[in-house]
């Protein structure tokens, strides 16, 4: 599942006036809110989930430091998703109007731009294609090397991955029970692929996580 691509932060934070700071399980916007900002993250993550007439939460994404949030909402002129944050979290806010003057000036941004859109499709049609072709084992090898890669581009060690969202949020993202989740990284520790279930996790083979991911 390939996320957002990372975007240079200098390019909006030189820019962006508005900067604000959540703390965990602060709502950043609602689904239906007007699209009226466009959203880089600073420090920090999030998540971004629907709610059916039911009350039922899906999770439908993870985001971190570098990333540009709720970008599918611009074409309906509001957000499409609830955007949460899983820990203290600072943004920069980007009010359209002004971003479309930029997009028109500054090369640089319009690039960024298009990467993050382009990437967002193509992460939403790699969780459907790993959802409904992927053992519950494989998805889980493809999340643990997708965010491997992600904290790799934030500079950080390929091999520790901090998980700062819950197992319960995790596996709806993934489309299985928490206790299959719980099962299969266990599983995972046993077999030396990783060490630890919880909030930090060591990758120790990555090669056989390759493995079981392509299946």
């Amino acid at each position: 599942m390939r996320a957002f691509a990372r975007t240079d932060p200098s390019v909006f934070d030189r820019i962006s006036k508005q900067r604000r700071v959540f703390r965990r399980g602060e709502i950043l916007f609602h689904a239906g809110q007007p699209f009226s900002y466009v959203c880089s993250i600073r420090s920090g993550s999030v998540k971004s989930y629907l709610c059916s007439e039911e009350g039922d939460a899906q999770v439908t994404g993870f985001w971190f430091a570098g990333e540009l949030l709720d970008l599918n909402g611009i074409h309906r002129d509001s957000r499409a998703c609830v955007v949460e944050a899983l820990e203290t979290t600072s943004v920069c806010e980007l009010p359209t109007d002004f971003l479309q003057q930029l997009l028109s000036d500054v090369p640089a941004a319009r690039l960024e731009m298009l990467r993050n859109m382009s990437a967002q499709v193509h992460s939403a049609e790699e969780l459907i294609r790993v959802i409904e072709t992927k053992r519950t084992d494989q998805r889980v090898a493809v999340f643990l090397l997708e965010m491997s890669r992600r904290v790799a581009l934030r500079g950080l060690s390929d091999r520790e991955i901090r998980l700062t969202m819950s197992h319960t949020d995790l596996a709806s993202f993934l489309g299985m029970a928490r206790e299959t989740l719980s099962r299969t990284l266990s599983r995972f520790d046993a077999e030396g692929m990783v060490t630890g279930r919880g909030e930090v996790i060591l990758i120790r083979d990555p090669d056989v996580l390759r493995a079981l991911a392509r299946g």
